[in-house]
């Protein structure tokens, strides 16, 4: 086994005698332990890692240097297993992963290996420039989502965790304006909309247990493209409500999908396409983001899903009881 680690997230010493109970109960060898650095997040350390012949490579720290990691492992045939140590860990929530540190270590020597899509985008810039294909195991977004992680302050994330992104939603919304966006799913005809956001998901929950696209798996061989566009002076309002009943509480029920299924598309505040490949273009630059990072301001972003591209370890299934 290989750990990679972020040093920023968890005291080494408190990470390895976590690893040490955990390799000795389940009989492996020491683990290789790796550092990321600012040259590296993770990525080179993955793919060198599984290009020696690690067997399984631990992601410790938060979101980005999960996707760091399986940016690196994406096609290799060597599993992930994730320590979440960030503020949202929104892939090991998404997963039903453990969160606690000895449970997590106990799952990466012991659990079993589940495959999962990878989404992976690239961003093209006023300029002509890209960023180059970057992966997604979450949401990727361009517009408000974008603007509220750059809005999000890093203090107030230490210090109240993931409620520091709704601190950064109050204080973006009121300023967002919407935007024109042409976009394609797949090779269905291209189409237009007015939106704040255009949301990317391969999963579909938040921290506080909001679901952004309703019956996004991270399994299901398609990506989820959500468009929010928020109309009048409760647009806002009409939104939320979506959010965080309809998709959040509604359709955990047969009775709450009918109801949500039976509006229109021409009614809703959110728009829901699904496909394997999404192209947006606007015509000035907007935010962009993937799980979290931002990419900067771009003008095109181009995103397909590539399925069952990485495997993850996870806990061992709870028997059914006995007839």
């Amino acid at each position: 086994m290989a750990v990679v680690f972020n040093a920023m997230k968890i005291k080494p010493d408190v990470l390895r005698r976590a690893f040490e109970h955990g390799r000795e109960a389940a009989g492996w060898a020491e683990p290789d332990w790796l550092e990321t650095t600012p040259d590296d997040f993770g990525t080179g350390l993955a793919a060198r890692a599984a290009a020696d012949g690690a067997d399984v490579v631990a992601a410790v720290g938060g979101d980005g240097t999960v996707r760091a990691v399986a940016a690196g492992l994406r096609g290799t045939g060597v599993p992930m297993a994730i320590v979440p140590q960030g503020t949202g860990n929104l892939l090991a929530r998404n997963l039903g992963l453990p969160l606690a540190l000895e449970r997590a270590v106990e799952v990466a020597f012991e659990g079993v290996d589940r495959p999962i899509d990878v989404g992976v985008l690239e961003a093209t810039r006023r300029d002509g420039t890209t960023t180059g294909e970057e992966v997604f195991l979450v949401m990727a977004g361009m517009g408000v989502d974008a603007e509220m992680l750059r809005a999000t302050k890093p203090a107030l994330k230490r210090t109240i965790g993931w409620m520091a992104y709704a601190d950064a939603v109050w204080r973006t919304l009121p300023k967002s304006k919407p935007f024109r966006v042409a976009y394609q799913v797949d090779e269905r005809p291209l189409r237009g909309a007015r939106v704040h956001s255009m949301v990317l998901a391969n999963c579909d929950t938040l921290p506080g247990g909001l679901r952004i696209v309703p019956d996004s798996q991270p399994d299901d061989g398609v990506l989820d493209l959500a468009g929010f566009r928020p109309r009048g002076v409760f647009g806002v309002a009409k939104v939320w409500t979506t959010v965080a009943i309809e998709n959040s509480l509604l359709r955990r029920f047969a009775w709450g999908r009918r109801v949500s299924d039976r509006r229109t598309a021409q009614g809703r505040d959110v728009i829901y396409h699904r496909g394997n490949r999404v192209l947006l273009r606007v015509d000035a630059p907007i935010g962009v983001q993937v799980d979290g990072d931002h990419l900067g301001d771009a003008v095109e972003v181009a995103a397909r899903l590539e399925p069952g591209a990485l495997l993850v370890r996870a806990p061992e299934p709870s028997a059914p009881p006995d007839a």
